[in-house]
């Protein structure tokens, strides 16, 4: 399985799952983050307050759909995600469809969420390129779908 496909997956969970329902509400797909993962995304959450509540639930349901691609990507005899590299390749594929093309934003609508995001993805899976811990990426995208309910 390719990364066009695993993020093909993800868009159309997003498009299926993901934009029921009103911005500003907790999903039932984004459980509670506890421990490092509440920490890491602090300054996500902050960002969220400023945001249209449908850009929220768009990035809501974006996260909540990534968290799941990732699970189904690991039950693979050849994951496509094996690797914190892959995953940020994922992140961003994701990201520029969905943000940039169904939500219809631009880059730097909101100046302060990409180093938030960033920020979350770092402190919980740290910078180096390395095999992919799957539990710890699933529980921080769980967690960032959380941070923009």
């Amino acid at each position: 399985m390719n990364l066009r496909f695993a993020a093909a997956i993800a868009i159309l969970a997003v498009a299926l799952f993901g934009f029921s329902g009103k911005g500003g509400e907790p999903s039932p797909l984004s459980p509670v983050p506890a421990g490092i993962y509440r920490d890491a995304i602090s300054q996500a959450e902050a960002v969220s307050q400023t945001m249209s509540s449908r850009d929220k639930q768009i990035l809501a349901g974006l996260y909540a759909a990534a968290a799941k691609a990732v699970a189904a990507d690991g039950n693979l005899t050849q994951p496509a995600i094996g690797t914190t590299a892959k995953l940020r390749e994922f992140h961003v594929a994701v990201l520029n469809f969905v943000w940039r093309g169904y939500g219809d934003n631009l880059p730097g609508k909101y100046p302060a969420l990409a180093p938030a995001v960033e920020s979350a993805m770092k402190r919980a899976l740290g910078d180096d390129v390395k095999a992919l811990d799957r539990e710890a990426a699933i529980r921080t995208l769980e967690a960032l779908a959380w941070a923009f309910r």
